[in-house]
């Protein structure tokens, strides 16, 4: 576990375009406060890994192909010191109607989009999830 920044965000997010083809990503848990807030404070994101999804079209398969390029135990985790987790809607169930319409667009140099929560709704998430770890970030 390390402090991530909207640098690794970019890396996870290139890394991902590269395996799967997709150019646009949700980007959800800890790693996600980079988008509202460029510099937000260290404890906010202390994380092993980066949560997201392609926005477009969620599989099993582009799943597989993140987890293969940059998952646990990958290379990429090696090199870089965090790996990235390919989720789904599914971890936004308990988010507060109108999400999507406040996601924060941050966009890498090479074009790749990732939709980070806002904070509101990161907090919405965390809270709902209610884990000694979410309920310590809000």
């Amino acid at each position: 576990m390390r402090e991530l920044s909207r640098t690794d965000l970019h890396l996870a997010l290139e890394t991902c375009a590269a395996a799967t083809g997709e150019r646009e990503y949700v980007v959800v848990g800890a790693v996600s406060i980079v988008g509202p807030c460029a510099a937000p404070p260290p404890s906010l994101v202390m994380s092993a890994d980066i949560d997201l999804f392609p926005r477009a079209r969620e599989s099993a398969e582009i799943n597989a192909a993140i987890a293969a390029r940059c998952g646990a135990g990958s290379e990429f985790e090696d090199e870089n010191g965090f790996y990235v987790e390919g989720v789904g809607r599914w971890t936004l169930l308990s988010a507060l109607p109108g999400w999507e319409e406040r996601l924060v667009r941050v966009e890498t140099p090479s074009a790749v989009v990732g939709w980070c929560l806002s904070a509101l709704d990161l907090a919405v998430v965390k809270l709902d999830a209610a884990r000694k770890k979410d309920l310590q970030y809000v």
